[in-house]
């Protein structure tokens, strides 16, 4: 059986030597963005190197692919979706090239696995990690289709706009009493509209349109992670038998 490793333009030690500022593997993995993808997730497959540096070669490698477009291309063509997925999860709220370049599916599966972290019933810290999230990912040129998407029943816009109402309450401020402060600074930098956002959110507070994170909604979000991750590994699987299948074994 031939190793795809020894033959390819990129070879597993430039993955490597990238980490450690290798001019000379970096112009390789440069000029084969898509082959060094590849090698890097046959890598991943066989446990060949540690999760940490797997997402730091992903990094470097996606980050010498200037248009984005070309970027997604590769990435689909050379890599898993469940794999990029965990190496961008594994950021957690680190700035990454993939905040830019993921696909919204892509993106929002990220979200949800770091947001599981975040679940524990306090909406203040909900709202302290999405709208850090936001900051990220607001100049997607999909943003304004991702503001439309659901979790946990409400829009992420109302998601980001009751945020921004959690995190403007003055210092020991009592929740029920309107002491919040919400400039439009808090909504120009998620890329949102100050004036409609404002008169959304008015008729969220006035309505009581507010997400309660209660123990059945995060029982049900943990349950939809934990659903998430099966699905990636039966796929993970799928992939490993296929490959078994197309080399004969």
């Amino acid at each position: 059986m031939r190793d795809e490793q020894n033959t390819a333009l990129v070879r597993v030690s430039d993955l490597k030597s990238i980490l450690d500022g290798d001019a000379e593997a970096l112009i390789r993995v440069r000029e084969n963005p898509g082959n060094a993808l590849a090698v890097l997730s046959e890598v991943h497959r066989r446990d060949g190197m540690p999760v940490a540096h797997q997402s730091r070669v992903l990094e470097i490698v996606v980050g010498e692919v200037s248009d984005v477009g070309e970027a997604r291309r590769i990435l689909a063509e050379n890599t898993m979706p469940d794999f990029v997925e965990e190496m961008h999860a594994h950021r957690g709220d680190l700035p990454s090239v993939l905040d830019m370049v993921a696909t919204a599916e892509g993106l929002l599966s990220a979200l949800l696995v770091d947001l599981n972290h975040y679940m524990i019933g306090d909406p203040r810290l909900f709202s302290f990690y999405i709208r850090g999230w936001a900051q990220k990912v607001c100049q997607r040129e999909d943003w304004e289709a991702l503001l439309e998407r659901e979790i946990f029943g409400f829009t992420l816009r109302d998601h980001l706009l009751i945020a921004c109402y959690w995190d403007s309450f003055a210092v020991g401020g009592a929740r029920d009493e309107y002491e919040a402060d919400v400039t439009d600074d808090m909504f120009t930098e998620l890329n949102l509209d100050p004036e409609e956002s404002r008169d959304r959110l008015q008729e969220m507070l006035d309505n009581d349109l507010v997400p309660k994170f209660d123990p059945e909604d995060l029982a049900e979000f943990q349950q939809a992670v934990a659903d998430r991750r099966r699905l990636i590994e039966d796929e993970r699987q799928q992939a490993a038998l296929d490959d078994a299948k197309e080399l004969d074994i």
